[in-house]
């Protein structure tokens, strides 16, 4: 895996999120039949025996492409792989042990899958290495945390929202520790108040390699867990829980204007934008509720303003809706004034303009 910083990909991972948990659940599974005498050095498998209910990809999608993106990711060796009479062409069934073959079948497996095309695998079979997959796949895995954990994959902008969103997490398993009493817990990612925001199986799996929790398993498509919580994590926790304190105003103080980016709302026309205005401007509805939301962030001047208010203010129907609309508003942003994180989430307070990049100017031009 490259060294090279790169900007987030689907939920804050570097790694697809459907591949995460394949690469995740394969991983202890390989574990789990090394220690197991019943399995062989060398395992004959098809790709069907590698449908685990533990890994369902999104969508109902077939699982063979994510198998041979994880052993190809991971440099298994295939053994002896066994091809049906005409799955290339009209060819006789072979079992060279040559990389010609399964290179062909990655290759032909991979365009079928870009076009959305299942290809049936149901009578290919195949051997592997059970030391060999186990060492590795947790190999890989670690070695993803650890450069996350190293900050040598995220971008600096986007690594302190992770470490932020990390903080979080931390505050919620704390929280929910203090109300039961209890060690074992369920998290779920909708009790987040931007749960799109939240990198959430990255953030377990590392909390898990720093001995701050023990996963038992994931549930609902990975949008909930089902944890042991470890008194490592309630180490300076007040401290981390002072980190989570909103404080705007010194934040916007120590924040050189020079160091931010500076945006320009006109409320009576009802545009965003920054210079070049050319390139980067938005023109709102003034009757949208995208607008609104806009101008009463601004109004508190990096102060949190609290989901069920914005609620209330916009006559929304519930805060689920008005999460939908701080989605779409956030992306409207990014794609026309090119601009991440204007607007900051954080359970149980709300949402605010993030005053530590951006310097919001009110103009009347």
């Amino acid at each position: 895996m490259s060294n090279q910083k790169r900007e987030l990909g689907y939920r804050g991972s570097y790694i697809q999120a459907d591949k995460l948990h394949c690469l995740y659940v394969f991983s202890h599974i390989f574990k789990k039949m090394l220690g197991n005498p019943k399995y062989p050095k060398n395992v004959l498998a098809k790709f069907s025996d590698f449908d685990n209910v533990l890994f369902r990809p999104a969508n109902k999608k077939p699982i063979d492409p994510y198998i041979v993106w994880l052993f190809n990711i991971c440099e298994i060796s295939i053994i002896n792989p066994i091809f049906p009479k005409g799955f290339f062409s009209k060819s006789n069934e072979t079992t060279e042990n040559t990389n010609l073959k399964w290179g062909m079948f990655t290759y032909r497996i991979n365009v079928a899958n870009s076009q959305n095309k299942s290809i049936n695998t149901k009578n290919i079979s195949f051997e592997y290495n059970l030391e060999e997959a186990s060492e590795k796949t947790n190999k890989y895995l670690n070695n993803y945390l650890e450069q996350i954990e190293k900050n040598q994959i995220i971008t600096a902008s986007n690594y302190k929202i992770f470490e932020k969103q990390k903080m979080e997490v931390i505050s919620k398993i704390i929280e929910k520790h203090q109300k039961t009493g209890r060690n074992k817990l369920l998290l779920n990612l909708d009790e987040f108040e931007d749960p799109d925001g939240i990198n959430f199986v990255d953030m377990c799996l590392i909390f898990e390699r720093q001995d701050y929790l023990k996963i038992n398993y994931f549930k609902d498509d990975y949008k909930s867990i089902y944890l042991d919580m470890k008194d490592k994590i309630l180490e300076n926790s007040t401290a981390k829980q002072e980190v989570l304190e909103a404080k705007p105003i010194t934040e916007a103080l120590t924040a050189p204007d020079n160091n931010r980016i500076e945006i320009l709302f006109n409320k009576n026309l009802g545009i965003l934008y920054r210079e070049p205005k050319s390139e980067f401007c938005h023109e709102f509805r003034k009757d949208s509720k995208l607008f609104k939301i806009t101008a009463m962030l601004i109004d508190k001047k990096g102060n949190f303003y609290e989901t069920n208010k914005i609620q209330g203010d916009i006559d929304s129907f519930n805060t689920t809706q008005v999460r939908k609309l701080i989605i779409k508003l956030r992306s409207t942003l990014q794609k026309n004034l090119k601009i991440k994180n204007f607007i900051e989430g954080q359970a149980t307070k709300g949402y605010r303009i993030n005053t530590m990049e951006f310097n919001v100017v009110i103009t009347e031009e």
